[in-house]
């Protein structure tokens, strides 16, 4: 029984299995040629058989693809090869008649697998992209620009003189952005001192610290979160009205304001809007205190998107596709 068991292992591992198979006969004109894609895995072995019928000698040239030389035979009316694959890939046999006259040819091709796994033959497309030349195209890109919309310079009254005296203790500002902006900032300082709000808003130069945040192509939130607010000395409140609001606030009637962009017991900073969906907005400054006047000033920077039309360099793309034979398992 132990010999029985041994003998039919020995069969079993000894088995082969055929996988790829072209058995024809060929004629082949004059310097025409003829190809067979074998797929191989490691230990399978492809058998070529070729024998003339008729006319001329041909020749063969066997390669590993896509280009890898592995054997070649010319001039020759019959010829049998054996192929032990050692490296998995598609075996190209290429059959060429290099003569005037035709040559007829039986040919059987196939391979055999004794591993147990088998392997097939499939095609896949394969797309590929290279540049073949450079040139000049004109191109659009947007690009961001900081602007200054408007500065103002102004006194309060205090409240009581507001009140006893006929002063104003509150101002309505208009603010009308260009158009395209993205979102826009209002940097404010207030101070007793009219020479200390001039010399604030003439030193802090807002808009072109902004300028350079976007040359630079730094965040913007992050930017201006970690600049020093200008100097400021007394304390006042900001409201953001729409014009609907503006014109409540001009009948001294209630009216609502943004909060997100409104400041209350504000001394000095920057403060960022983003709602640009109206042109016109408007900034309420009203001085709190009962006793001192204040002055003010106030600069209005908005971030402008604009189209810039530039001649660029560019490398122009040529697709190519292809398909490649491909060993898969089974």
């Amino acid at each position: 029984m132990i010999r029985l068991v041994v003998v039919f292992c020995l069969c079993f591992v000894m088995q082969s299995f055929a996988q790829t198979t072209y058995k024809e006969t060929i004629t082949l004109l004059a310097n025409e040629e003829k190809v067979y894609e074998v797929p191989g895995a490691d230990g399978d072995a492809i058998q070529i058989e070729l024998e003339r019928e008729k006319g001329s000698k041909i020749d063969m040239e066997v390669t590993i693809y896509p280009q890898k030389p592995f054997f070649h035979e010319d001039n020759f009316k019959k010829t049998k090869r054996i192929i032990t694959v050692t490296r998995r890939g598609v075996y190209v046999i290429k059959l060429k008649n290099p003569n005037d006259k035709e040559a007829v040819f039986n040919v059987n091709i196939f391979s055999q697998n004794f591993t147990g796994f088998p392997v097939t033959l499939e095609h896949t497309l394969v797309r590929d992209t290279t540049y073949a030349y450079s040139t000049n195209q004109m191109k659009r890109i947007d690009k961001l620009d900081a602007q200054t919309v408007q500065t103002e310079k102004f006194y309060l009254n205090s409240r009581s003189n507001a009140y006893l005296k006929g002063g104003k203790n509150k101002v309505l500002v208009p603010i009308i952005l260009p158009d395209n902006t993205q979102e826009w900032y209002y940097v404010f300082t207030a101070s007793r001192e009219e020479n200390e709000v001039k010399q604030t808003l003439n030193s802090f130069n807002f808009v072109a610290a902004l300028s350079g945040y976007i040359k630079e192509d730094k965040d913007l939130k992050s930017s201006i979160a970690s600049m020093a607010a200008p100097p400021g000395a007394e304390i006042c409140d900001i409201y953001l009205l729409d014009e609907s609001n503006a014109k409540l606030f001009s009948k001294d009637e209630d009216y609502t304001y943004d909060m997100d962009a409104s400041r209350e017991n504000y001394k000095s900073g920057v403060v960022t809007v983003r709602d640009v969906e109206a042109k016109k907005q408007y900034l309420v400054i009203s001085n709190p205190d009962n006793l001192h006047g204040i002055h003010i000033a106030l600069e209005v920077v908005a971030i402008v998107k604009t189209e810039e039309t530039m001649l660029q360099r560019v490398n122009v793309p040529v697709i190519t596709s292809q398909i490649i034979p491909v060993v898969k398992d089974l």
